[in-house]
């Protein structure tokens, strides 16, 4: 009889250990997959409006949501740091141009918050530089 209880007790301790096992490993492989997740670009505050393939500033210059805006510029030369500050200026023209004609966006403060930049060298050594911003509208 008291084989059969030790015998028992072993079975469960195995059977215990196994799924422990394998909860430990399910555990270590989600944690893996958020922290892949969570490193991914699209893990930003822009998640929606600036990160991924599908950037974008490649598909549109400018977004709002009610008091937000998302501004990208674009600038080419020979120079990457120029080429980065031409792309601000441009976003910054953007957004100015989109807050002109909107009567609930003048006069109002603003608080510009630069966002994603992404350059890229040409074979010939021209320089292209997209640039976002994103700019928080508030009551003076």
């Amino acid at each position: 009889m008291m084989k059969d209880i030790s015998d028992l007790f072993r079975l469960v301790w195995r059977i215990c250990i196994r799924l422990l096992s394998w909860y430990i490993r399910a555990v270590v492989v989600l944690a893996g997959l958020m922290m892949i997740v969570c490193l991914l670009p699209d893990c930003s505050a822009h998640a929606d409006t600036g990160t991924g393939s599908g950037w974008f500033c490649d598909s549109e210059s400018a977004k709002r949501d009610d008091d937000v805006f998302w501004a990208c510029g674009m600038a080419e030369g020979i120079s990457e740091g120029v080429v980065r500050a031409d792309a601000l200026k441009a976003a910054i023209q953007e957004f100015n141009m989109v807050c002109e004609l909107s009567t609930d966006c003048r006069g109002r403060g603003r608080r510009v918050t630069p966002a994603r930049t992404t350059c890229t060298e040409a074979k010939n050594g021209v320089v292209k530089c997209v640039r976002m911003i994103e700019v928080e509208l508030f009551t003076k």
